[in-house]
């Protein structure tokens, strides 16, 4: 584990390592397939997909879009920002699905991976995807529990992940 993953500082036992690392590699599978200019990361080849799990279970998918939306425009990380980040997107998309007042009072975990290309290689290998301080904002207001993201894979090719819980104490 990195020295800054919080899974070595903390007791999360939410989700086990393993199903951690099994919803890390099904959304890289799914972020490699993502198409469309709000996925090409500023022409970095990267591509960035969030989960929600509500009480453990799966419910939706956001990405990076090219749509903008009022919800992204409260929670850009500048006035410039006004499209989907995969973090707002999934949010958005899951108050949609299961409305404001449950979303809040439940158990929710934002899942978020970023896959990108590097020079010397045409494979995908995991980025930094912590959220920026407009998605941070919007995973505290909208009372998100646990964020885990994925880390820069390292040049041994080690995949890491990092943790922040209890969110919604901020």
């Amino acid at each position: 584990m990195d020295p800054d993953s919080s899974s070595t500082k903390i007791n999360f036992d939410y989700f086990s390592e393993k199903r951690i690392f099994e919803i890390l590699n099904k959304m890289t599978s799914i972020a490699e397939n993502l198409q469309g200019a709000g996925n090409k990361g500023g022409g970095c080849g990267c591509r960035v997909l969030s989960a929600i799990f509500v009480n453990k279970r799966f419910l939706n998918y956001g990405y990076n879009s090219l749509k903008s939306n009022p919800f992204q425009v409260k929670y850009g990380k500048n006035e410039q920002s006004i499209y989907f980040h995969a973090e707002t997107n999934a949010i958005k998309r899951a108050i949609d699905i299961i409305g404001y007042d449950n979303f809040i009072r439940s158990k929710i975990t934002l899942f978020i991976v970023r896959v990108k290309k590097t020079p010397n290689s045409p494979n995908f290998i995991w980025g930094l995807s912590k959220p920026c301080k407009g998605c941070l904002r919007a995973i505290i207001d909208m009372k998100v529990d646990n964020v885990i993201y994925s880390l820069d894979q390292d040049f041994s090719n080690k995949k890491d992940y990092n943790i922040m819980v209890n969110m919604n104490n901020f």
